[in-house]
């Protein structure tokens, strides 16, 4: 996969130089390319390729084209890795036209629905979303000889982790371990993939109650996962919640405790960074805010959790009426996930502390 890798990147540049970066080929290989940096976790570069693909596309393919197409599902799926949700929401709509009126390839299809189905989960709509994943799943596996299998991996990583949020990870477990062994055989030894799926089949045996098969994965695969500029603060985060809630179920308190404080420090850290003051619509801080609730209940630190819990539920409540009366606006789209959230969140402080009502 390195190696394809390099040469669809000499073959891009090539063919920009001499023809032109609007040439169809030059077009269509870097599609190819920026295809495979997404599904190697290179989101930001696949991001820059593709919108240079789809802005070249629109000209002289036309918005509704299959290459144009691909390229905006890149873009798109590129933002959505990267957690810039309002964005991506903002994208989409901007690109309707060419989301639903492009002929698909199956490449196309695959992108697609495995792009809706992350977007869905992502909106708590997990019903619609594992239907888009398994449609993709299809669409992989019909196309086996065309598609690569780190194509597959993509799409089993969000089927897994769809049913894992559906209260299914029996179900979630094989897809998981199939994700893991395609990226084991097409990534090298140490890439940043390679510890995401760890941590993801870590999470599902969590559910399973097998810990100690569990413990491993987890523990071992944060500390790259920690300092891997591939991912995300929400992922770094959410590898760390899964470590804290293995040692949680497994009734270890040390370990919690532990855990828990490198959590604790990771989100302050993320809350801080944060331009002052926070933008109206900026909901990674609320939910940070929210989650830094969570853990400080889980080190039975009430009183600090207390106000954090009930003040970021109040916030996403208001915000919630005014989405009600805003639809459609992508600054918006992602509430009731985080409302949802938020309750759950809640229920972590012990019933003394709890608000009456909520």
């Amino acid at each position: 996969l390195i190696a394809a890798t390099k040469l669809f990147r000499e073959n891009v540049e090539a063919l920009r130089r001499t023809r032109g970066a609007e040439h169809i080929a030059a077009i269509t290989i870097g599609n190819a390319l920026a295809n495979l940096l997404l599904l190697q976790g290179e989101y930001v570069e696949a991001e820059q390729l593709a919108r240079q693909n789809s802005a070249a596309a629109q000209k002289v393919l036309g918005a509704v084209h299959t290459e144009t197409a691909f390229a905006v599902f890149i873009v798109d799926a590129s933002l959505l890795a990267q957690r810039r949700a309002i964005e991506e929401e903002a994208y989409g709509q901007a690109n309707l036209g060419t989301i639903v009126g492009a002929h698909l390839s199956d490449r196309g299809s695959a992108a697609l629905d495995r792009l809706l189905a992350e977007g869905l989960l992502y909106k708590d709509s997990l019903k619609m979303a594992e239907g888009c994943a398994l449609d993709s799943l299809k669409v992989v596996q019909d196309a086996k000889s065309r598609e690569p299998p780190i194509s597959l991996a993509a799409t089993l990583a969000v089927l897994g982790r769809i049913l894992v949020a559906c209260g299914r990870p029996g179900e979630a477990e094989p897809h998981l371990r199939q994700c893991l062994e395609i990226r084991k055989q097409a990534l090298p030894k140490g890439h940043h993939l390679l510890d995401e799926s760890e941590s993801l089949l870590g999470g599902c045996l969590t559910k399973l109650e097998r810990y100690a098969e569990a413990a491993p994965l987890l523990t071992d695969s944060y500390p790259a996962i920690g300092s891997a500029q591939g991912f995300s603060i929400d992922q770094k985060v959410e590898a760390l919640e899964r470590t804290v809630a293995l040692y949680e179920r497994w009734a270890k308190p040390q370990e919690v405790l532990d855990w828990a404080r490198k959590l604790e420090s990771l989100l302050r850290e993320a809350i801080s960074a944060k331009p002052q003051p926070v933008a109206e619509h900026d909901w990674s801080t609320v939910e940070f805010k929210s989650r830094l609730g969570a853990c400080l209940a889980v080190m039975k630190r009430f009183d600090e959790a207390r106000p954090l819990l009930l003040d970021t539920y109040t916030t996403i409540s208001v915000q919630d009426i005014r989405r009600a009366l805003q639809v459609g606006d992508p600054r918006f789209v992602f509430l009731p996930r985080l409302k949802s959230d938020a309750v759950e969140r809640i229920s972590q402080l012990s019933p003394d502390q709890e608000q009456p009502g909520v």
